[in-house]
C-alpha cells in the first residue's frame, strides 16, 4: 500500500524524460514484492500478490479518470488473473 502511494507521487512529479527510470523503479519494486511474497510462501503469497495487483489496478483506473465501478471491477479482475497466472505459471 505504501509503495502504491509512493509510486503515484513519484509518477506525478517525474518529468517526461524520466520514464525509463520510472519503469526501472516499478520493475524493481515488483520484484521485491514477489521476493517478500515468496518468503511468506504457499497460498498466502499468491493471495498477497493478487491483492497487490488489485490495489494497483484500482488506483491506476481511478487516476486515469475511471468511475468507482470501473475501478472495483478492473481491480477484482486484475487480482483474480494475477492469482490464476501465478498458480498456473509459477509451479
Amino acid at each position: 500500500m505504501y509503495r502504491a502511494r509512493y509510486w503515484a507521487e513519484t509518477r506525478k512529479n517525474a518529468p517526461f524524460g524520466r520514464q525509463a527510470g520510472n519503469l526501472l523503479y516499478q520493475t524493481l519494486m515488483s520484484g521485491l514484492d514477489s521476493a517478500v511474497a515468496m518468503t511468506i510462501g504457499g497460498k498466502s503469497a499468491n493471495y498477497l500478490l493478487g491483492a497487490t495487483a488489485a490495489t494497483n489496478a484500482m488506483q491506476d483506473i481511478t487516476e486515469r479518470g475511471g468511475t468507482l465501478e470501473q475501478a472495483v471491477t478492473g481491480g477484482i479482475a486484475a487480482g483474480v488473473f494475477e492469482c490464476i497466472f501465478r498458480k498456473v505459471f509459477h509451479r
